[in-house]
């Protein structure tokens, strides 16, 4: 993880020099494969499961649902996970959390579960595991779902990846819910108690919560919005030409094209890196700026003896619009 947080005072620095050395225009340019790019100055509309889709060729419409594959390596053991989505809409989820007040004179703590609502897209996905070096034990299939604010997604439940709330069911008959969202009342409440009081917010925690979903959506919906939250709608970096090296930085961002099922999407190869005293990392995503998820996601770090290496690996492997 040290080697982690290094790579992401790295990022931080490379994004901000990137975004100066680009502007936002409104220019064409060619693909990889000759094609026509797609207009520089676009942003990524991350995970606006809402909005339309407009591939180059296979017809346009929202996401209805999606199959990706995700494999870590780390220290030399593989896992790798098959992930179908299902996107259910748009709802108003009640968001549980858990408040604890401490009775500052007694030091009695007394818990109770508040709830807050939030408009929500409601997505489902079926997880199989289809490698695991490290021996352990799976259930033949994990169903998760996942709340995502529709809103701004730059709140709390970023601590815990994006989404606030999370229910789990699997074929061995585990179940439970996880829900996280600390809202400007509830962190005001933590900074300035009542006179003789101390409040504290938990997550809510309810069955069992086999933890697929720490390792299994932690591309999607984690580093997938981590690494590349400045291109997002609404940041400090655009989807454009851009080729760069700074010691030992390196930054590139180009049009390609690439096809996912029955679609062809116009989209952005963005990739960073860095090197030095013996050690390398980076990471690169391709997006089509109008589709919410990655169409592909790498992260990875080597180097020293060996033991720290880890890489990521996550691909949109098939797509149906409606």
């Amino acid at each position: 993880m040290r080697k982690m947080a290094f790579l992401a005072v790295a990022v931080v620095l490379m994004v901000g020099l990137a975004a100066g050395c680009g502007g936002n225009g409104d220019t064409d340019s060619e693909t990889e494969n000759g094609g026509t790019a797609p207009a520089e100055g676009q942003q990524w509309a991350a995970f606006a499961f809402d909005q339309d889709v407009s591939p180059s060729a296979g017809g346009s419409g929202t996401v209805e649902s999606f199959t990706i594959e995700e494999t870590l390596s780390e220290a030399g053991q593989v896992r790798k996970f098959q992930i179908e989505g299902v996107y259910e809409g748009k709802v108003t989820a009640q968001i549980q959390m858990t408040k604890m007040e401490t009775d500052l004179s007694t030091f009695q703590t007394s818990e109770s579960t508040v709830s807050t609502p939030v408009e929500c897209y409601q997505v489902k996905h079926r997880v199989t595991v289809l490698r695991d070096d490290t021996g352990e034990e799976h259930p033949d299939w994990a169903d998760i779902t996942v709340w995502i604010p529709t809103g701004d997604i730059e709140t709390s439940t970023q601590y815990y990846w994006i989404y606030p709330k999370a229910s789990y069911i699997d074929s061995d008959g585990n179940s439970g819910e996880w829900s996280y969202y600390l809202t400007d009342e509830m962190q005001d409440e933590v900074e300035n108690p009542p006179a003789g009081k101390r409040v504290m917010y938990a997550p809510y925690t309810e069955g069992d919560f086999y933890g697929y979903d720490e390792w299994a959506l932690l591309g999607l919906y984690g580093w997938g919005y981590y690494w590349f939250h400045p291109f997002a709608e609404g940041g400090p970096q655009y989807l454009e030409e851009n080729d760069w090296s700074f010691g030992g930085f390196s930054y590139s961002s180009h049009a390609v094209t690439r096809t996912v099922g029955d679609y062809t999407f116009d989209a952005w190869e963005v990739s960073v890196g860095w090197s030095g005293g013996g050690e390398a990392g980076g990471y690169s995503a391709v997006f089509s700026a109008d589709l919410p998820m990655p169409i592909y996601l790498k992260v990875g770090q080597s180097g020293g003896d060996g033991a720290g290496d880890y890489q990521y690996e996550y691909e949109l492997t098939d797509i149906v619009l409606e």
